[in-house]
């Protein structure tokens, strides 16, 4: 049962004032009919935290647990810091994890702030609508382990501008390339730091922007000294603590509701939207249209195409993708109970309260009324691990495109010095963390599942399409790559704008944009013929370790294409 009542028993229902403060319920009701009247100018309140009930043990948790996540992850950079410092170690690890190690890596990667925070917050809050995020980031990462994964792997050395040279290997590609990963790294970092801000605001009071200046920092300075081998560790041990909180969550609140009939129950009954959702089509043709988008997204997403360079073998490629897929769908299930949850637990003004803030915030409030606060600190602090795994991983890959790709390769030509490389990596980590912070105080409080569909639009319609049809298709030259690369990015992303703005009207973006994304690389490779090439043939081998009419794709020819097909370009 759901209950809205203020310290002294009396009903509080949404817009009534106590303390001479605007009050909104919150259904901590449900745990022996109690419950906490809260402000509505500040969220963070509406969770229970300690600022409201004058509470010092809550501090003092939310903060210890906190500091015991940041205290870890400084502790792996550390670790990482001393090992033999190379740009093969800052940029794949040195291809030293293990198959294993590289899935639950992935998976920590894979699994951001628009899954943990965002996706529950649209399940509970947008219903049916909400299940859109859940499907389509689970599904796309099939198309991901199926189609891309092992021949991105078996081409690339540090980047994905080396899987596009083992084919082309001029620098005009090159440059389009580390452009558009550049691109989407950093657009994809902004709504990671935006739920970053509003989790400090949750933990410690802090104001928004203050949040997100710590966590640009903090994320910087681990990039810079640890490299991909610290951001690999701190991502493990963000999934195996994310799969256990959720875990845990899940089960309470299975338990609190009634059992799973009870819960099955609320979601046939409950699945339509309690507030107007922002940015998302609600008529089932732009809901198909949005499911597109996301289907192809992964495929086109830097941070985790990379993470198929670290490493050594086909073998270990694929225990990771096996891995990582058993993770990620593990987690969207869990995601898909606590939005459940969250309906039957939370009061429908405590939902709308924490509607204010994108819905982002929903999961921490769930733990916040059947766990106590400790639940809720451990669920918060985790929210921040989780955040902090995957602006890492973005870091690296901009940081990766700027000085392997444009500065090595584009200016260089591929003879620039191991140690000016190096220093040049970190200082570049730190740079576009910073730039990063800043320009993502301009996004505000959306739900940041909604924003990130968005960019897997963009990866969709422009490295998705060049990368599939460099892999697969022969007739594809530099100059088409490039137009399509550069068209596709330009187009979805003007077009993602005008669908965040007008939902309803832009419900054709996805499947248009990426469509469009594929036409202009069949048109630009007609367009503009010629080109230095590998040989088809070759190529096609190294990528997949066999041509088509080829039956016999034993050991030894996965092993001579896996090492004839790392090359720098």
């Amino acid at each position: 049962m759901k209950v809205d009542v203020n310290d002294d028993g009396d009903d509080v229902g949404f817009g009534k004032r106590v303390d001479g403060r605007e009050m909104i319920g919150v259904g901590t009701g449900i745990v022996g009919g109690e419950g906490s009247g809260v402000a509505k100018e500040f969220v963070l309140e509406a969770l229970g935290a300690s600022a409201a009930l004058g509470v010092p043990g809550e501090v003092a948790t939310t903060f210890g647990l906190f500091l015991a996540m940041l205290a870890s992850a400084l502790v792996i950079t550390h670790w990482a810091a001393e090992r033999q410092p190379t740009t093969l170690r800052f940029f794949t690890a040195a291809r030293r994890l293990s198959g294993a190690q590289n899935g639950l890596a992935i998976a920590g990667d894979y699994i951001s702030a628009a899954s943990f925070l965002g996706t529950t917050g649209a399940i509970a809050l947008y219903g049916h609508l909400g299940l859109l995020f859940a499907a389509g980031f689970l599904a796309s990462y099939v198309v991901f382990g199926f189609w891309i994964a092992e021949p991105v792997h078996r081409l690339g050395r540090y980047s994905l501008g080396d899987v596009f040279a083992a084919r082309f290997p001029g620098r005009s590609l090159r440059f389009a390339v580390a452009g558009v990963q550049f691109a989407i790294s950093f657009l994809y970092l902004l709504p990671q730091l935006v739920g970053s801000g509003l989790l400090l605001r949750l933990l410690l009071g802090l104001d928004f922007r203050v949040g997100v200046v710590v966590i640009g920092l903090i994320m910087s300075v681990y990039v810079a000294y640890g490299g991909m081998l610290a951001t690999s560790w701190v991502q493990i041990i963000k999934t195996l603590l994310l799969l256990f909180g959720s875990l845990l969550i899940a089960l309470i609140a299975v338990v609190r509701l009634g059992g799973w009939a009870a819960l099955t129950a609320a979601g046939r009954s409950s699945l339509e939207p309690l507030v107007p959702p922002t940015g998302l089509p609600v008529d089932p043709p732009a809901q198909a249209a949005l499911l597109f988008g996301l289907l192809f997204g992964t495929s086109g997403l830097p941070h985790i195409l990379q993470r198929m360079l670290t490493v050594s073998s086909v073998t270990a490629a694929r225990r990771s993708v096996v891995w990582a897929a058993a993770v990620i769908g593990g987690f969207y299930l869990l995601a898909l109970v606590m939005g459940l949850s969250a309906r039957g637990v939370l009061s429908p003004a405590a939902l709308s309260a924490l509607a204010e803030e994108g819905g982002n915030l929903v999961a921490p409030a769930l733990a916040r009324a059947i766990g106590g606060v400790f639940l809720f600190a451990f669920v918060a602090a985790l929210a921040f691990q989780t955040i902090l795994a995957v602006v890492t991983g973005l870091v690296i890959s901009a940081t990766t495109a700027l000085v392997h790709d444009l500065y090595d390769h584009v200016l260089k030509g591929g003879v620039a010095d191991e140690a000016v490389k190096l220093r040049l990596a970190r200082v570049s980590a730190l740079a576009v963390g910073l730039a990063a912070t800043a320009a993502s105080f301009g996004v505000g409080g959306d739900n940041v599942a909604v924003l990130i569909s968005y960019l897997f639009v963009i990866a969709a319609s422009s490295l998705f399409p060049a990368l599939l049809l460099l892999l697969y298709w022969r007739g594809l030259t530099p100059g088409g790559a490039v137009f399509g690369l550069v068209g596709g990015f330009v187009l979805a992303a003007v077009g993602s704008g005008f669908a965040y703005g007008h939902p309803a009207g832009g419900a054709w973006v996805p499947p248009a944009a990426i469509s469009a994304g594929f036409l202009l690389t069949v048109v630009g490779s007609r367009l503009f013929p010629g080109g230095a090439a590998a040989p088809w043939p070759a190529f096609f081998r190294a990528a997949h370790g066999l041509w088509p009419s080829e039956k016999n794709a034993g050991g030894a020819s996965e092993a001579n294409a896996a090492s004839g097909g790392r090359r720098s370009g």
